[in-house]
């Protein structure tokens, strides 16, 4: 290869070999830097290092919800590892999965460190024969709502 030993230039072209030897003679001549008088008092004075204030856990979910309290509280009871039996806290909430207006909140167990998926709304009854995840009650209203304002129905 005959890019070993060869410097490049800001723009990512190699440069000429005069360049380059230019470039190191100007930097050699240079004189060698002066510290600052006000660094040189910084240096002089002893150094007391104010501890750090401990850092605020930052919670992952911004704005507004609209949830079922009843069925966010059954959730939050219990954790779903059998073996556990600790209740869950909204502040561990690691984050969401929204469903238009459901959400379904991931919240971490302090005891078994397990992530459990928290419905914030209720679901519908499956009727016999329907495939794929359950639609969100509020979703529905959401929707019949709008048809109705309409005069669809």
């Amino acid at each position: 290869m005959e890019a070993e030993g060869r410097v490049r230039n800001k723009k990512g072209c190699f440069s000429k070999r005069g360049v380059i030897s230019r470039t190191a003679a100007a930097i050699a001549s240079r004189p060698p830097k002066r510290k600052s008088q006000l660094a040189d008092e910084h240096e002089a004075a002893p150094s007391v290092v104010a501890p750090c204030p401990p850092a605020k856990k930052v919670f992952p979910l911004k704005g507004r919800r609209s949830v079922h309290l009843a069925t966010l509280a059954s959730g939050l009871s219990e954790c779903q590892n059998p073996s556990c039996s600790a209740s869950l806290q909204l502040e561990n909430c690691e984050s969401e999965l929204r469903y238009g207006l459901g959400t379904v909140l991931q919240v971490r167990c302090q005891s078994c460190s397990l992530v459990n998926k928290i419905d914030a709304d209720t679901r519908m009854e499956r009727t016999s024969g329907q495939r794929g995840p359950q639609a969100f009650v509020s979703n529905n209203k959401a929707a019949l709502g709008k048809f109705l304002q309409s005069g669809i129905i």
